[in-house]
């Protein structure tokens, strides 16, 4: 389930044109602060339409599998050394 859930890229386009619909009305960035301040604001609005990840229960799952492999990943570096 989250395989297929997280092989689309809808939510992060959804999540892009939320903010875009929020940002529409700048018509002058100031500074980088400004930027970042009204694209945390946008994906905070964006994500009050989020629903839960199909499979979510599976999330541990795939937790540990990535923590093993980054072990892995780290030992085998280690080894390189």
């Amino acid at each position: 389930m989250l395989r297929k859930g997280f092989s689309s890229t809808n939510l992060i386009e959804s999540t892009f044109s939320q903010g875009a619909n929020v940002m529409r009305n700048v018509k002058r960035w100031r500074n980088s602060k400004q930027i970042q301040r009204w694209t945390a604001t946008a994906i905070l609005e964006a994500e009050k339409n989020f629903r839960k990840v199909k499979g979510f229960r599976s999330m541990q799952v795939l937790l540990a599998a990535i923590e093993n492999a980054h072990k892995k990943e780290l030992d085998q570096s280690m080894k390189a050394t």
